[in-house]
């Protein structure tokens, strides 16, 4: 498997949530010149302003709250400061081959940082916003269900995360989580693998080897905040003559979860927490 997949660093030895490298949790020492101006202090919304719902209340009275806002509203960067999101758990957990520094990444999700990204980068980006709710129809068709738009979600349990799903959708009358991507051209693992289909030949329905693992984090960030069992994983591809799109049904795998909660915890513990200490961040429902 090439190293771009990241897939041979998840043996399955390493799904075992008490093997992390003690290296992981010591961070180096943060440079006075790398606490900067947080870039969150410009949204003027006093914190109280922002609105939360129940989204999900469990028996044992833990609950998952939404943030009552339309994604990409400035209540909704607000309130995503100061929180690991779905988007950020590859990097977090310590398998970004793009930044191996945990403390960089803990100093962007306080503000404190920027990554700086070329006119092509987000042209890209933005692309793919603007798809976003063409593949969102795309995938209610294909899989015959109606998808709902959902803001920001922050378990009580662990309040530094957020999440911003693609959406809700119900199959066979059960809840499941959406992962949408919208990419310049097919990923080569999903392209691989559509040849397979095309060609008649054998797939598992259990390998995901073909799916980016930053992907395949994401859609388990998803499961874990919204407490669904699925989630639908669907690219499209909008960009040639022909449009290709790829679709799996992907099933919580409890261990693999384990195995990434035990490192964002340490994570959080030993990179971002003391960064947060004297700022305002992450907004609390509660």
């Amino acid at each position: 498997m090439e190293k771009y997949y990241q897939w041979k660093y998840l043996t399955p030895s390493k799904y075992h949530p008490d093997h992390y490298d003690p290296v992981f949790a010591s961070p180096r020492l943060i440079q006075p010149s790398e606490m900067r101006t947080c870039k969150y202090d410009q949204y003027t919304l006093d914190p109280k302003e922002i609105r939360w719902k129940p989204y999900k209340i469990f028996r044992n009275g833990d609950k998952v709250y939404e943030l009552d806002a339309a994604q990409r509203t400035d209540p909704w960067y607000l309130g995503r400061a100061g929180r690991v999101t779905s988007s950020k758990g590859f990097e977090c957990i310590g398998l970004s081959p793009y930044n191996k520094d945990l403390v960089t990444c803990a100093l962007e999700i306080a503000g404190f940082y920027q990554k700086e990204r070329t006119a092509e980068e987000l042209k890209i980006m933005e692309d793919g916003v603007q798809r976003e709710p063409l593949a969102q129809m795309h995938c209610a068709s294909y899989h015959k269900c109606e998808i709902k738009d959902l803001g920001l979600l922050v378990p009580s349990w662990m309040p530094y995360l957020g999440d911003s799903p693609d959406g809700e959708g119900q199959i066979d009358g059960q809840r499941v989580s959406v992962e949408l991507k919208c990419p310049v051209r097919m990923y080569k693992g999903l392209e691989e693998r559509l040849e397979v289909i095309e060609e008649g030949g054998d797939v598992a329905e259990d390998d995901f080897t073909h799916i980016k693992v930053d992907h395949y984090v994401q859609c388990h960030f998803h499961m874990f905040c919204m407490n669904t069992k699925y989630c639908i994983y669907h690219v499209c591809d909008f960009n040639d003559e022909s449009p290709k799109f790829f679709s799996q049904i992907i099933p919580f795998n409890k261990e693999f979860w384990a195995w990434c909660l035990i490192r964002i915890k340490i994570f959080l513990k030993y990179y971002l927490q003391p960064i947060l200490r004297n700022t305002r961040y992450p907004v609390l429902p509660y």
